[in-house]
């Protein structure tokens, strides 16, 4: 407690001068780290530029640019630095210039009969008559007891302050303090909420439970609240507060909840603590401090001990606590990922055969650890939060799953990360998670829907580096990136139930495919070569699906067994088709090509500007007839086996997903690309310039098919028709591609046609065949052989 000697006697002199220094610093490290506006020349902003522009080769596209670029992130980060301790000193001089004359005005105004002594001890003054009274006394001790409180919330929340930022283990933190008076009262609020948490949870009342949450939410994203909270608590008393909160049943034993209003209140409480504090937790694991550190790996040391409970008996174990807080805030990746590997390595030793006890009991294989004791001993639900409705928490993997969705990064290395000593197949997570762990084995855990939902969210994530569902800022994938959606296609080309038998996850895995529909154009080629490079460029890392004809080949078992979802099918169907419009931009407006270093531009056998011309075309529309082809053969196969009255989900998807964001406006390669033009090579800025001067098509015409008898029709009559008009409607937006774009001189509208339908009608006959080796796989394969051949009459 800050004493009225040291306020009285306090000399700001010092303090001022210290701000001023360290202002002169912000000033000096502002142009340093290139914020001035000046990112050329010898700065940080202006060398992350330069290495960001340079052609790395080799070693140095993997060792030196990141060590540049992150050297470069170091100097914003001291910048960050300077600005929070000038923030803090300034806040600092301002509040306790303040409390000081406060002071003063406290003793200058107090009674004339009263003395307030050097050391700040109030008395009648010497002589004074009348005498004071005591209620006179103790008016100006509350007083001056009032302003000392304040400077010493004042000097605490300093000092916690600078502590946080001089907490940087090896580097400094990126995090930054730009209102001193908002982390003065987040030190407060943290003192408040550590004496509630202190108590058992289970006898909080709803009112001291809902003045938790209230402090929690206004507090939890400030990272000197949060980490106060987090390291004051300790890890396992962290999650086992949250994990004994959840005990309803001990909350009813004691008295409460006699009635359904008040269960649903406390549930609702308990939904709210969940959010807020594992919104402080997550604020609270980015702290690049020691102690931090060591919080974090004291959470996952406690994953595998029953935090309430017994290991017999209704136990919720540190796994399940911890993956239901991390649902909420952004959780550090590195934290996430040692998480991650030691839940995984966790399961994978205790996932085995059990027999529940008894003479009647069941004998269960292949049984996870969160559901080996037979129901009666475990717990019913300790997740409350948004989804609750569909899972009850039980299951750690969804939760983890949920985090490492809302950081592309991490779920990045997650999933992305290596395979194994040996680097075969079969040890990495994500064969673990997407082909060998059993999702719906957990009672009343949500089953298989919303774990698989959980997982493909998170395979989004990693695979695109944005949150699932948002606007892609840019398609330059990494080399880990990559391989996820690599993985994802061959997995589901191996078994493709593992995307038919979870529909659901449909939207996922098409929006991926959207993203990465230059490799899977490129990939549909069946070769790498330069030539096949040139004519569908990436920029960034191409995934591919395969060596020579399997890449074919997975990527048609992967687009059939996609669209047969409604979902899927409509993402992949328009970002295919904006593609196919870019790709032809590209190659065929002279403005795009001009831009275009002659070694980088795609050329045929013969440079003939006409033979050039027909081979793009054709090209082009032999990939998107393909594509298009596979599609509609799984939605063949979705509708013959559901019926058609399924046909309604397909035009609702196709409607909604018609653009990124689902409104008007950016596209896989159009606006939302352009965004991030200038970190791509200049092959695919010229698409992205290309693609964001045309009309973008949106989604194609519902083919008539809800004109057709329902289940009365015969399916090969149905099947045959669907494929006609789906072929007719590829063709026509092929042709309305060139007209009034490229054609030319030497070539006019009927030539572009008759190359447009040459090619459909091959990709089309292509996709065709390759279907018919999926033998019986597909319900509908008999309908499948009686696909009429696309001649180059097919067309509007």
């Amino acid at each position: 407690m800050v004493t009225y000697r040291q306020l009285h006697d306090l000399r700001l002199g010092t303090l001022k001068k210290a701000v001023s220094d360290w202002k002169d610093m912000v000033d000096d490290l502002v142009k340093l780290a290139g914020e001035d506006g000046h990112k050329q020349g010898t700065n940080a902003a202006g060398l992350a530029k330069k290495a960001g522009g340079a052609d790395w080769s080799g070693n140095n596209a993997d060792v030196t640019k990141k060590f540049v670029t992150k050297t470069a992130g170091e100097f914003r980060d001291v910048l960050a630095t300077a600005r929070s301790v000038h923030t803090i000193l300034h806040g600092l001089h301002t509040k306790m210039k303040a409390h000081k004359e406060a002071l003063a005005d406290v003793v200058a105004n107090a009674d004339k009969s009263v003395h307030v002594t050097a050391s700040g001890v109030v008395e009648p003054r010497d002589g004074a008559d009348p005498q004071p009274t005591q209620k006179q006394i103790d008016a100006v001790v509350e007083d001056i007891e009032k302003v000392l409180k304040a400077a010493h919330t004042t000097d605490r929340g300093a000092a916690e302050s600078l502590r946080h930022e001089a907490k940087g283990k090896y580097n400094f933190l990126s995090s930054r303090i730009t209102d001193f008076e908002k982390t003065r009262q987040a030190v407060k609020d943290a003192d408040v909420v550590l004496k509630l948490t202190a108590k058992d949870p289970g006898k909080l009342s709803n009112t001291q439970l809902d003045h938790l949450n209230d402090w929690l939410k206004r507090s939890g994203k400030d990272p000197v609240f949060a980490e106060r909270v987090a390291t004051e608590m300790g890890p396992k008393k962290s999650l086992a507060f949250f994990a004994k909160a959840m005990d309803l049943d001990g909350w009813k034993a004691d008295g409460h909840g006699a009635d359904t209003k008040a269960i649903s209140t406390r549930k609702g409480l308990l939904g709210e603590l969940e959010t807020g504090l594992g919104t402080t937790l997550a604020t609270a694991s980015r702290s690049e401090s020691g102690d931090m550190d060591t919080w974090k790996k004291g959470a996952i040391g406690v994953g595998d001990q029953p935090l309430t409970g017994t290991s017999q008996h209704k136990p919720i174990y540190g796994f399940q606590a911890m993956s239901n807080l991390m649902r909420h805030g952004t959780y550090d990746g590195a934290f996430l990922n040692k998480y991650g590997d030691a839940l995984v390595a966790y399961e994978k030793k205790h996932t085995g055969d059990v027999k529940d006890p008894g003479p009647g009991g069941k004998s269960r294989k292949n049984v996870l650890p969160w559901d080996s004791l037979p129901s009666y001993a475990q717990t019913g639900q300790i997740h409350f939060g948004p989804g609750s409705d569909k899972d009850a928490g039980l299951d750690p993997m969804i939760g983890l799953m949920e985090a490492l969705s809302h950081n592309p990064d991490a779920s990045a290395d997650f999933f992305g990360g290596p395979r194994g000593e040996s680097g075969q197949s079969g040890h990495s997570h994500f064969d673990y998670l997407f082909n060998d762990r059993p999702w719906e084995t957990i009672a009343d855990s949500g089953g298989g829907d919303t774990g698989r939902n959980a997982l493909a969210d998170a395979l989004e994530s990693g695979a695109t580096g944005h949150v699932p569902g948002a606007e892609p800022d840019s398609l330059v994938h990494t080399p880990t990136q990559a391989r996820i959606m690599e993985d994802v296609v061959k997995a589901v080309s191996e078994h493709p139930y593992r995307l038919t038998g979870e529909p659901d996850i449909g939207d996922n895995l098409g929006r991926m495919a959207r993203e990465y529909m230059p490799d899977i154009y490129r990939g549909l080629e069946g070769d790498q070569s330069a030539t096949v490079q040139r004519m569908y460029p990436i920029s960034g890392d191409a995934a591919v699906f395969g060596e020579h004809g399997d890449s074919k080949r997975n990527l048609s078992r992967f687009l059939i067994s996609l669209g047969q979802s409604p979902e899927g099918y409509g993402e992949i169907l328009a970002g295919q088709k904006d593609y196919a419009q870019g790709l032809l931009r590209h190659h065929l407006d002279p403005e795009l090509q001009a831009k275009i270093p002659e070694s980088d531009r795609f050329e045929s056998d013969e440079k003939d500007a006409r033979l050039r011309a027909e081979d793009v075309v054709s090209r082009a529309s032999r990939q998107s007839g393909y594509v298009t082809g596979a599609l509609t053969i799984g939605r063949q196969e979705a509708l013959i086996s559901e019926g058609l009255e399924h046909d309604e989900k397909y035009k609702e998807a196709v409607t909604r997903t018609g653009t990124w964001g689902y409104s008007g406006g950016a596209t896989a390669t159009g606006i939302a690309l352009a965004k991030a033009a200038s970190k791509l090579n200049p092959v695919t800025s010229a698409l992205v310039s290309g693609v964001t001067g045309g009309g973008l098509f949106i989604g194609p015409s519902e083919w008539g098919m809800h004109n057709m008898p329902n289940e009365g029709a015969e399916k090969a009559k149905m099947a045959g028709e669907f494929w006609s008009r789906a072929s007719a409607d590829d063709i026509k937006i092929g042709k309305d591609m060139g007209h009034g774009n490229f054609i030319k001189g030497e070539y006019g509208e009927d030539t572009w046609d008759t190359w447009v339908r040459s090619g459909s009608a091959d990709g089309f006959n292509g996709a065709a065949s390759d279907a018919e080796l999926m033998g019986t796989e597909l319900t509908s394969h008999d309908q499948v052989k009686t696909l009429p051949k696309i001649d180059l009459g097919q067309a509007e």
